[in-house]
């Protein structure tokens, strides 16, 4: 890999560490097509979640620590690409899902705890 010269480089930004992949992990498997992306973010009681789209036309959120299915969401004609979450102004956690059926959907995360 060729190295630019400092004068020619600068700093967007920190990237997040990449975590090493653990042996004996938890595996989520309950969409019923391809899954397209997912994301995490850990509660205020300590717990993480996870949420992942797929062809299915479904956002689904896991409990990250022992791959429990807790939700699923429902509502798009065509297969969820892309999910994001965040904290509202009020505390709780939303949700927004984009798919090929041209819609982006805000959803409230539930509360797992």
């Amino acid at each position: 890999m060729r190295q630019l010269p400092r004068s020619r480089t600068r700093t967007v930004g920190q990237v997040p560490p990449v975590l090493p992949h653990r042996r004996g992990g938890v595996s989520v498997a309950d969409h019923t097509g391809p899954v397209y992306a997912s994301t995490s973010w850990q509660e205020e009681s300590g717990q993480r979640l996870l949420a992942s789209t797929s062809y299915d036309r479904t956002v689904r959120i896991w409990n990250a620590a022992d791959g429990r299915l807790i939700r699923t969401l429902e509502g798009h004609t065509a297969a969820v690409s892309a999910v994001t979450s965040w904290p509202a102004a009020s505390g709780q956690r939303l949700l927004a899902s984009t798919s090929y059926d041209r819609m982006v959907r805000i959803w409230n995360a539930p509360d797992a705890a």
